[in-house]
């Protein structure tokens, strides 16, 4: 967790699986947290919040699918959203953890997911810079929390 400027709170969060890695003897390209990952980021949005902190997030694989069974796609889209995103994304979202950047998919989107309780998150997956046009975002957020990215508007 980095403060970049004061009452912003940017969680980098990490959810490769290095450890499958020397299991399966081959690079690992999905991701996952772990029971202690998980609880320790639930703890830090409430310390945040107890702090006054607003929050936002990235992360390498996505926590929100960007199209309609793309977890379910052997090989084509199951591995770049992070295990049980269903489950982790509206946990998230419940505890106030509203916008996620993420970028395993290399391409230009932005989802947003409501779940039952009224509660909100935005995945915003952005390209690599090693593919042309390099694609880039800028980012500005405003002091009622108001997110602009690359003329999008997201109240967080």
């Amino acid at each position: 967790i980095a403060e970049p400027v004061t009452g912003l709170w940017v969680f980098c969060l990490d959810s490769c699986k290095y450890e499958d890695n020397y299991t399966n003897g081959s690079p690992e390209t999905s991701g996952a947290f772990s029971d202690e990952t998980l609880s320790w980021i639930l703890e830090n949005i409430q310390t945040a919040k107890v702090q006054n902190k607003t929050i936002i997030g990235m992360m390498h694989h996505g926590i929100l699918e960007h199209f309609e069974g793309q977890s379910q796609l052997t090989g084509l889209g199951d591995e770049y959203v992070v295990d049980d995103w269903e489950t982790v994304s509206e946990s998230l979202a419940v505890q106030g953890f509203n916008l996620m950047f993420t970028g395993h998919y290399h391409a230009q989107d932005a989802v947003k997911s409501n779940f039952d309780d009224g509660s909100y998150l935005f995945d915003v997956e952005t390209g690599s810079l090693v593919t042309y046009p390099c694609p880039m975002r800028f980012v500005t957020i405003g002091s009622d929390n108001q997110v602009q990215i690359t003329g999008q508007k997201y109240e967080i």
